[in-house]
């Protein structure tokens, strides 16, 4: 690793720790995404390299029927599941997912009510573009002089999935909403890890969420970085990404709580790293560095050694982002960038902007659970620029891993970078 790469006194080389600092634990995950709406089957479909995509005339009718382009719509989800028809008729689809994936995720922490101090469990939520349903509803009931449907302003702020998830559980610690492009979710997962390690927080909630209606399809259709083809990150015939939607929501807990409980937990939260690129809003800078720099600052954030990860997540969108996501590699990794197993899982779910980051996370925590690295399908050719192990093939690998990193990055140059370990790896960054 390149301690270069960390500028004096930088604030996200690690974590403030004391004596009392608290390990951070993930306990429960929940999931909402074309590929199935809970953890089991959502995992089960990335070990067999499913795609979960369909073209756009298909999921939008008439009003996108020639926009030939794959999209990932979340399959086999129904509102009256899980709502009482009062409830869903007004909750946008953003809530709508977010709320049965915070569900899942507290539900397979096994956490009761009596578990917690109301006062010490929170939320921090990502999302790029909000409850943009509900917003265009609500604008569109106004503009015509209805003014009947009030409770459609409900769910139209950034804030309105962190409050509906506080208010399911009755929790009353911090609740914050963090909108950082296309990390967002990796960003809030980081956030609310840093609200356990200090001390703030027992539990907190994590993640993100996004809907994609045909507006938001076509807002970013003009960024010209959608393809019309299959989603293929490191082949040299890749022409962009292809969007999706869902939720990915993560239970974090101290060690000392979910012990305390007589708990069991997933996977360690060991640290977690960002930087910002200030190069350009849309083209990556070419050379990795501030990728680079989020992944340094995550392994230092957990005191992990480069030589310990096992396995990486890229963002791998399939543009030229992905050239400069190997240039970070080797420069972290050295010659040893080669040889790590290294795959991009969003051909499978599509790219889900404010929710990649925990639902690229949960993938790590599948594979490290099941022990199976995810693909990297559709695959023809690989750059020569790309020269990485990047699990290509048509399923998963199965092996096993203990020390994972995942990176995620968004327009305006945000990264961020998480490490995840297996529960049984000795533990280095706390007393």
């Amino acid at each position: 690793m390149d301690h270069s790469l960390l500028p004096p006194s930088d604030p996200f080389a690690i974590v403030p720790q004391g004596a009392s600092g608290e390990s951070v634990w993930v306990t429960g995950v929940g999931i909402v995404s074309s590929l199935g709406c809970n953890f089991s089957d959502f995992s089960a479909a990335i070990r067999a390299g499913r795609c979960g995509a369909t073209v756009a005339s298909a999921a939008f009718g008439h009003a996108k029927s020639a926009l030939e382009m794959p999209v990932y719509k979340v399959n086999g989800f129904d509102p009256a599941d899980h709502f009482d028809i009062d409830a869903h008729a007004t909750m946008d689809p953003l809530v709508q997912f977010s709320l049965v994936a915070a569900r899942e995720a507290v539900a397979m922490a096994g956490l009761a009510a009596g578990d917690v101090d109301p006062a010490r469990a929170g939320i921090c939520f990502g999302t790029a573009g909000g409850a943009t349903h509900n917003r265009l509803r609500y604008g569109r009931e106004i503009a015509s002089g209805d003014m009947s449907n009030g409770s459609l302003m409900q769910d139209f702020p950034y804030h309105s999935a962190c409050a509906h998830i506080m208010n399911e559980f009755g929790w009353s610690g911090s609740s914050l909403t963090i909108s950082s492009s296309c990390a967002s979710a990796s960003v809030a997962i980081g956030k609310a890890y840093e609200a356990i390690r200090c001390g703030q927080a027992d539990v907190m909630i994590c993640g993100g969420a996004e809907f994609l209606g045909p507006i938001s399809m076509a807002i970013m259709n003009s960024t010209r970085l959608l393809t019309k083809d299959a989603m293929r990150p490191f082949d040299e015939t890749r022409t962009g990404f292809a969007l999706g939607e869902g939720a990915g929501l993560i239970c974090l807990e101290s060690e000392r709580h979910w012990r305390g409980r007589q708990a069991t937990a997933l996977c360690k939260l060991s640290g977690w790293g960002m930087a910002a690129e200030a190069y350009d809003p849309r083209t990556p800078e070419p050379t990795g560095r501030w990728q680079a720099l989020a992944m340094t600052r995550a392994l230092e954030s957990a005191r992990v050694d480069a030589s310990a990860i096992q396995y990486i997540n890229l963002n791998g969108n399939a543009t030229e982002h992905d050239v400069s996501e190997v240039r970070a590699m080797r420069k972290v990794f050295g010659e040893r960038y080669r040889r790590i197993p290294t795959s991009a899982t969003k051909p499978m779910y599509g790219y889900l902007l404010g929710a990649n980051g925990a639902v690229d996370a949960i993938s790590v925590i599948a594979g490290m659970r099941q022990k199976f690295m995810p693909p990297t399908i559709n695959l023809a050719k690989q750059d020569a620029r790309c020269d990485i192990d990047c699990v290509p093939g048509t399923a998963a690998r199965e092996a096993s891993f203990q020390t994972a990193l995942s990176l995620n990055a968004g327009l305006g140059g945000i990264c961020c970078a998480l490490i995840l370990q297996d529960p049984a790896v000795p533990s280095r960054n706390h007393p």
